[in-house]
């Protein structure tokens, strides 16, 4: 119920890209569910990620790193 009021709350996408949980974005373990991101050091529930997003987040591991990663990319 709580993952529900959570995709609810996001209009049902991805907290970071924007696109709805489907086949190719969610692992077979998750029922195509989208994951649940929180912090490892508080425990605080952050958002609901596609895979990619999640594992992005998760290497990164800093925003000051993502945020070196974009200005990379761009």
């Amino acid at each position: 119920a709580e993952h529900d009021a959570l995709l609810h709350a996001q209009d049902g996408v991805c907290a970071v890209c924007g696109e709805p949980p489907s086949a190719s974005n969610t692992r077979a373990h998750w029922n195509g569910k989208l994951c649940v991101d929180h912090c490892h050091g508080s425990e605080r529930v952050r958002g609901l990620l596609c895979n990619d997003c999640n594992l992005a987040v998760g290497y990164a591991k800093t925003p000051e790193t993502a945020r070196k990663v974009a200005a990379y990319l761009e």
